[in-house]
């Protein structure tokens, strides 16, 4: 650290570190001058017991030769927030002076903690409108309180922490994007773009400005979603010409059966064939919308579903089955929901968990759906799944199998989810309609 400070190699993390990444702790950097050292040991120890917090730290000297802008930038990009030690030495440090520009080039959060006078030193310039938590001196020369001045650390640090955090995970996000040349599938899919846009309106005034790597690439994943879904509805328009032929050839050739004069018994058979004919159609319809939204046909997996499909039209197990969906985007279940409605499934749309939590107390229900992030009276919620999960699960004596719908299936995910007593977490329609199909197969069938 020659007359530096610390970058963070080695990594104190808070003692509950959790797998979510909207659900973790607000990851702090302590940027310090080696002379500070102790004082900085002193304000990490305090913030690694509180939970809420995950500290990163560097005791490890910067040698001659080493490529330590690479690490220390490392570090400063995963941290949300950049807690500064100030004083003299760190003043005119040229290695702190760094680790503060580029965390306004990263537009990280930057709090300067004072811990002993400047002796007329300048502090960096990106520090000179910033409110310092102070530890040092007050004027008539009477020590500050350590734990008052921790206290206040840590009312700043919990200051907009989720939308921090958010900041965070987008901008890694962004930057993996940068790296892998913009490739599409590196992109924001989905709910997820909601979510972002949400993000962006959400900006707190005090805050760290998006950086312009954060609106391009949200930008990017919404113009390159639109291209999508309008290829999706080019391939479902001429597949649905096809079912509505389809259909009118079914329809006609029923009307010739009636025409030639078959009446009594093969006149109501007719009549049944029909409805249960266009009942199949609607199902097909759903499904081919379903299929046509994955680059290939998954072979295997739509005969897998087709003959669990068959199985509960067979045994009548679809029959009195209800659905919770909680989603505040329920335009695009529509596809799922179709297919579910043709096999006489109930299916309760809401928006909101308040909304799905009201439901559970009017009804009862045999499966919950629920996308893990959506906006909920104007504000982002990354984990409304986990919270209306935990809702659930309070709210109802039976344990109703309870499917997340996600953009992640990442395995530690799916174990979260399951620790946390949902029954499985999905990042895909046509996994979401399995799962769904499963649930109902998994009910005892109507005598």
């Amino acid at each position: 650290m020659a007359q530096a400070m610390g970058g963070a190699t080695e990594s104190v993390r808070a003692a509950t570190r959790r797998p979510m990444d909207s659900e973790r702790g607000l990851r702090v950097f302590i940027s310090y001058s080696r002379a500070d050292m102790a004082f900085a040991d002193e304000i990490a120890a305090g913030l690694e017991y509180d939970a809420r917090f995950e500290v990163s730290i560097d005791r490890n000297d910067i040698h001659e030769g080493e490529d330590w802008k690479a690490r220390l930038g490392a570090l400063i990009a995963d941290a949300d927030t950049v807690v500064f030690i100030l004083s003299h030495k760190s003043a005119t440090s040229p290695i702190c002076t760094w680790e503060v520009e580029e965390s306004e080039r990263l537009s990280k959060r930057i709090i300067p903690v004072q811990s002993s006078p400047l002796a007329g030193a300048r502090p960096p310039r990106q520090l000179a409108a910033l409110n310092y938590v102070r530890f040092d001196a007050q004027d008539d020369g009477r020590p500050r309180s350590f734990m008052a001045g921790l206290a206040g650390l840590r009312r700043a640090l919990t200051a907009d922490i989720v939308w921090l955090r958010e900041h965070t995970r987008l901008l890694t996000r962004a930057r993996e994007w940068e790296a892998a040349d913009r490739a599409e599938n590196r992109l924001l899919v989905g709910r997820d773009i909601g979510a972002a846009k949400a993000w962006l309106e959400a900006w707190p005034k005090d805050a760290p400005a998006p950086t312009e790597l954060h609106r391009d690439f949200i930008a990017t994943s919404e113009q390159a979603e639109a291209a999508r879904t309008s290829a999706e509805r080019k391939r479902a328009e001429v597949l649905q010409r096809a079912v509505r032929r389809t259909r009118w050839a079914l329809v006609g050739s029923l009307a010739l059966t009636l025409a030639a004069g078959l009446a009594g018994f093969f006149a109501i058979q007719s009549r049944q064939i029909a409805v249960a004919s266009e009942r199949h159609l609607r199902n097909l319809n759903g499904l081919i919308l379903l299929a046509t939204s994955k680059e290939t046909l998954p072979g295997k997996e739509l005969r897998d579903v087709a003959a669990l499909f068959r199985s509960i039209v067979n045994q009548k197990k679809a029959v009195g089955f209800s659905i919770l969906w909680a989603d505040d985007h329920p335009e695009s279940n529509l596809p799922i929901i179709g297919i579910l409605e043709g096999l006489d499934v109930s299916v309760v749309q809401v928006k909101s968990t308040d909304d799905a939590v009201s439901a559970l107390a009017k009804q009862s229900f045999d499966l919950i759906l629920s996308d893990m992030s959506r906006g909920e009276n104007g504000v982002y919620n990354g984990l409304a799944g986990y919270e209306l999960l935990s809702r659930a699960r309070a709210a109802t004596a039976v344990n109703v199998p309870f499917i997340i719908y996600s953009s992640s299936s990442r395995p530690e995910h799916i174990e979260e989810t399951r620790r946390r007593g949902g029954t499985d977490q999905v990042n895909e329609g046509f996994a979401l309609y399995r799962a769904s199909l499963q649930s109902i197969a998994g009910k005892p069938a109507e005598k």
